[in-house]
C-alpha cells in the first residue's frame, strides 16, 4: 500500500542553473525508476521547471552524498554547479558546516563556503586530456573534446556565441560517437582574453540550452589555457548565459588538468512542500 510523504523542496540557483533540492537522509532508499520519476516530477511542476534534482543522502565516511538527476530523470555522474547548490543545502539542513566532504558518483569531493552566497567546490580530475579537433563535423572545423565529469564538445567562435549557432552545433555533436554512448554536452565558447571566456551550453539530460553549466565552465577554462599554450597554475573567469561569473582554478600539465576548483554563487530561491507516494 502506498503512503504519501510530504517533502520539503528547496529551489536553488547556482550561477543560472536551477535545482530542486531535497534532504533525503532518514528516508528509504529510492530505486532507479523511483528516483527518475521523482526528478521528472519535481523538475517540471507548473511554473517551476528546473534543470535537475539534488538529493542529499547519508553516506559513510562523508558528511553526505550527492545524488544528481537530470530533468529527464537520467542520472548524471557529476554536476559542477550542483556541487555548490548542494553545499548550500547541506548548511541549511544541518548536514555540514562551512567546510564539507561528500560523495558523488564521480568520487569524493570537498566544498567550502566563501561568503553568504558564494561557495567553492573541488572537482575530480578530468577523465580525459583536452583533445583539440577530436570530434569531426560535416562541412565545419572539428570540435574539441574533454570529459570533466561529463563529456563536453567545445566549438570556439570569434563572435559572441548565440543560441541559433548553439542549436546547430548541438544537432551535430550531441550524439557524436566520439563522445561515448551517452553523448556530450555541447558548448559554444568565445575567449575574450583578459575578460575571460563567454559560454553557451546545450546540456544532455535537459536537452536544451541552460543558463549555466559548471562542468562546461571548467572544460572551457581548460580549453582556453591549452589553446594559449599556457602551463602550470591557472585561474580564469567563465561567464555563462546567466551572467554570473564562475572562477575556475587548476594546474595545467600539457593538455591535462588536475586540482580543479570551481567558485561561484549559490542562492535559495524558495522552499515549497510536495507530496510524494512511496511504497510502505
Amino acid at each position: 500500500m502506498a503512503t504519501r510523504q510530504v517533502l520539503e523542496v528547496f529551489s536553488l540557483d547556482a550561477a543560472g542553473n536551477t535545482f530542486a533540492g531535497v534532504d533525503w537522509r532518514g528516508r528509504p532508499p529510492l530505486g532507479d525508476a523511483e528516483a527518475a520519476a521523482l526528478a521528472r516530477r519535481l523538475c517540471a511542476e507548473p511554473g517551476r521547471e528546473v534543470d535537475g534534482l539534488l538529493l542529499l543522502e547519508a553516506a559513510p565516511g562523508a558528511d553526505f552524498a550527492m545524488h544528481y538527476r537530470n530533468r529527464d530523470g537520467s542520472r548524471a555522474g557529476y554536476c559542477g554547479n550542483g556541487t555548490r547548490a548542494i553545499a548550500l543545502l547541506a548548511g541549511l539542513v544541518g548536514a555540514a558546516g562551512t567546510e564539507m566532504r561528500f560523495a558523488t558518483d564521480a568520487g569524493f569531493t570537498e566544498a567550502r563556503r566563501l561568503g553568504a552566497e558564494r561557495f567553492e567546490a573541488a572537482f575530480p580530475d578530468p577523465r580525459t586530456e583536452y583533445r583539440a579537433g577530436a570530434l569531426d563535423r560535416r562541412g565545419a572545423p572539428p570540435a574539441d573534446f574533454i570529459d570533466t565529469g561529463v563529456p563536453h564538445a567545445l566549438v570556439w567562435t570569434d563572435g559572441e556565441p548565440d543560441s541559433g549557432a548553439l542549436s546547430l552545433a548541438a544537432a551535430e555533436l550531441r550524439w557524436h560517437p566520439g563522445a561515448g554512448a551517452g553523448g556530450a554536452n555541447v558548448n559554444l565558447a568565445r575567449d575574450s582574453g583578459a575578460g575571460g571566456v563567454r559560454l553557451r551550453t546545450f546540456e544532455r539530460g535537459v536537452e536544451a540550452e541552460t543558463r549555466a553549466c559548471g562542468t562546461g565552465a571548467v572544460a572551457a577554462a581548460i580549453g582556453a589555457a591549452v589553446r594559449a599554450g599556457r602551463s602550470g597554475p591557472q585561474r580564469g573567469a567563465v561567464v555563462p548565459t546567466g551572467g554570473a561569473a564562475l572562477e575556475v582554478s587548476f594546474e595545467l600539465r600539457g593538455t591535462r588538468a588536475c586540482g580543479v576548483c570551481l567558485a561561484g554563487p549559490a542562492v535559495v530561491l524558495g522552499v515549497r512542500r510536495s507530496e510524494w507516494p512511496l511504497e510502505g
